[in-house]
Parts: C-alpha cells; sequence; structure tokens
C-alpha cells in the first residue's frame, strides 16, 4: 500500500453576537504542502498548531485576534497561558482543552467554546475546534 499525505485546512471565523465574540471553523483536507502553507499563512481566520501544549505554528490572523505585539511573541507560547484558570462553565481551563483535545484524537471532532485571553489579558470568548495532524507541519 502506497502511503497517503493528508493535509488539511482550519478555517476560523470571527463572528459577534451581541456581546460575545466567537470563532466558526471550517475544515477541508487540501493535496500539497505548498497549496497547505499558503492557505495556513494566507487566510483572514485564526490558525495555531500546538505540540504538546506550546504553539509550534500560527498565522498572521491569529497574531491579530489575540493582540500579540508580533509572531515572534506568540512561538513557542504555552497554550494554557492564554486562557483564565476557570471557564465560565466553572471547568478548569487547562483540564476542559486537555479532555476536549484527547477526544478529538479518539472519537469524532469536537467544538466547544471557550473564553482566551489576549495578550493584555483582556477576555475573548472563542469557539474551539481541535483537530489532530497526522503529519510534522
Amino acid at each position: 500500500m502506497i502511503p497517503i499525505k493528508l493535509f488539511t485546512e482550519v478555517r476560523l471565523s470571527r463572528v459577534t453576537l451581541g456581546d460575545k465574540v466567537l470563532i466558526q471553523g471550517n475544515i477541508c483536507n487540501i493535496d500539497n504542502r505548498k497549496r497547505a502553507q499558503r492557505l495556513f499563512d494566507k487566510t483572514g481566520d485564526a490558525c495555531l498548531i500546538l505540540k504538546e501544549g506550546v504553539i509550534t505554528e500560527y498565522n498572521s490572523a491569529a497574531v491579530a485576534l489575540l493582540q500579540f505585539p508580533n509572531k515572534e511573541a506568540l512561538i513557542n507560547h504555552p497554550s494554557g497561558d492564554m486562557s483564565p484558570a476557570l471557564q465560565p462553565d466553572g471547568q478548569e481551563s487547562g483540564a476542559k482543552a486537555d479532555g476536549m483535545i484527547a477526544a478529538s484524537c479518539d472519537k469524532a471532532p469536537q467544538r466547544f467554546v471557550a473564553v482566551h485571553l489576549k495578550y493584555d489579558g483582556t477576555p475573548i470568548t472563542v469557539e474551539v475546534m481541535p483537530r489532530p495532524l497526522p503529519l510534522n507541519f
């Protein structure tokens, strides 16, 4: 059997509903590395790639949404530092994220609303859709 590499585009859009800001996302498969990188870099939707809880890749839209001063400030940033200790539902932020990420690897894709923190500590409500990427992106 010939191995097939699969690249996935994750598109997140900021949606305002009253006084809440949510992030809505879509996923589609794409066929080559250059196209995947271009889509990731140029999409207007915030995208972050985590490895072991640390941000390893990101796009300009993520930097803008989270209002980091520059791209360098976001690389190698622990994702746990981007959330308050507790989520509005009372769950501990890290435990909730870990559970949803594990579930997305073991089961069907997950989607949940969470509060993240911008660079200055201002809370922002986002919709998170963790997806495993079975490749070295």
